[in-house]
């Protein structure tokens, strides 16, 4: 059982409850029974707290500064996950093993050598200050295997066993990766070779020019030389400003997702790939392979397109105004502003996802959501629907839901669902 607080008195978590997540802007004292194992408190907690020795994770916030009302029994030792400030790093006990630490200072505190002390971590986390120096202090982790920096700068040294590895946005030093990382994720500013390592299976970089041998999933911003002999990558994200033809694809590749500015024409997609996404710039003559499943194409696509048979979902965004032989085979479908009332709609429809301005008929589907501006008249069933309720869509979903047993639709941000007694309620 979980439980939300929302109250500002002095609260006390009963037992029975598994986790207690206190609201924003709670002040209140706080008792926490001896049978809870999860709690997390609002950012700027600064009230009593009584913690029990059968909790295995608190989450504190990044300006928490809790005031202990037994300062020899702090945490108990069956905790092992621990979201703390990186000046309340002394309450860390040595049975942690999933440790976060907000840091919101803008100078080196020296509060990080204490991680020394920390080996039984596996998971470390260090959210905001990019001023502090780990340096050497992580090599006593021998049992670190992830290790998250929000943002840094300087040099650090890994602990040989790591497996994954984030930095993120400013760092740009040259060094040793661990020959054991499967995971590497470096901000697009890191401009040094990363070296031979040989189990790398996850690779964000921003200017691959040699991709490791047995990576299956690879993002990064620009491509030197061929990629066909790379036959291990199911999935590739080619970010940003990335804009190239590619002459040959990865041939096991089931995954292509490509940033906003790739504008190029694509006809020889990979045979194997089920999942493609085209940026905000795309507007290019494509050919889909046969066994595609779900393709969403961007903002700016407007050109005609082939289907094929077995395609599931299509997303098309609001440019998009060709007519499209739809496949049996789809259950999910957006369009865009500009469809033409002559569209016939696949007959296994789930969802469909419409401007506020289609004037044809619309098919039977479980969810229908409706996107554009509330001022136009609607002009579906051959009448122009209006009201003087606050709300004008309501007499159309009442004649939507008789028609077509729609079971909920999407207004703006308001979310209707309807019932079997033909009852209409919003769900907030």
């Amino acid at each position: 059982r979980n439980i939300l607080v929302k109250c500002n008195d002095d609260f006390t978590v009963p037992n029975g409850i598994n986790r207690a997540i206190f609201d924003k802007g709670f002040t209140g004292n706080v008792t926490i029974q001896n049978n809870v194992r999860k709690v997390i408190f609002p950012r700027d907690y600064s009230h009593v707290v009584t913690i029990p020795p059968t909790l295995v994770l608190m989450d504190l916030g990044s300006h928490a500064i809790p005031v202990f009302t037994d300062n020899a029994v702090k945490f108990g030792q069956n905790l092992k996950t621990l979201k703390i400030s990186i000046t309340h790093i002394s309450f860390v006990p040595s049975s942690v093993t999933d440790l976060t630490l907000y840091d919101d200072s803008d100078i080196d505190t020296g509060e990080y050598t204490s991680l020394c002390n920390l080996v039984n971590i596996e998971k470390l986390v260090i959210i905001n200050n990019a001023i502090f120096d780990l340096g050497d202090v992580l090599c006593n982790l021998k049992n670190l295997r992830k290790l998250y920096i929000s943002r840094y700068y300087n040099r650090i040294r890994l602990p040989e066993n790591l497996k994954s590895l984030t930095i993120r946005n400013v760092f740009n030093q040259i060094m040793e990766f661990p020959k054991s990382l499967t995971f590497l994720w470096l901000p697009l500013r890191y401009k040094h070779p990363i070296g031979v390592l040989p189990n790398l299976k996850y690779l964000h970089i921003k200017k691959c020019d040699s991709i490791p041998v047995g990576i299956n999933k690879l993002l990064c911003c620009r491509l030197t030389g061929g990629m066909g002999a790379y036959g291990a990558i199911t999935h590739l994200y080619l970010m940003g400003t990335f804009n190239s033809v590619i002459v040959e694809y990865p041939p096991n590749l089931t995954y292509l997702h490509f940033g906003y500015e790739y504008d190029k024409p694509t006809h020889n997609l990979p045979p194997k790939l089920t999942y493609l996404m085209l940026g905000s710039c795309f507007n290019s003559a494509i050919t889909l392979p046969d066994s595609i499943i779900t393709v969403v194409f961007g903002m700016r696509f407007n050109q005609p397109v082939l289907l094929p048979n077995g395609v599931q979902t299509v997303r098309f965004r609001a440019g998009f105004d060709q007519l499209v032989d739809f496949p049996d085979s789809i259950t999910e479908l957006k369009l865009g502003v500009q469809a033409y009332t002559e569209t016939k709609f696949p007959p296994n429809l789930k969802k469909l996802v419409i401007s506020c301005g289609f004037k044809g008929d619309l098919p039977k589907a479980t969810s229908i959501y409706v996107y554009g501006s509330m001022s136009r008249n609607l002009t579906w069933f051959g009448d122009t629907l209006t009201t003087t309720s606050n709300d004008p869509i309501l007499p159309y979903l009442s004649k939507l839901w008789m028609c077509f047993k729609v079971k909920c639709i999407k207004w703006g941000k308001t979310k209707y669902k309807f019932f079997h007694n033909q009852d209409i309620r919003t769900i907030k």
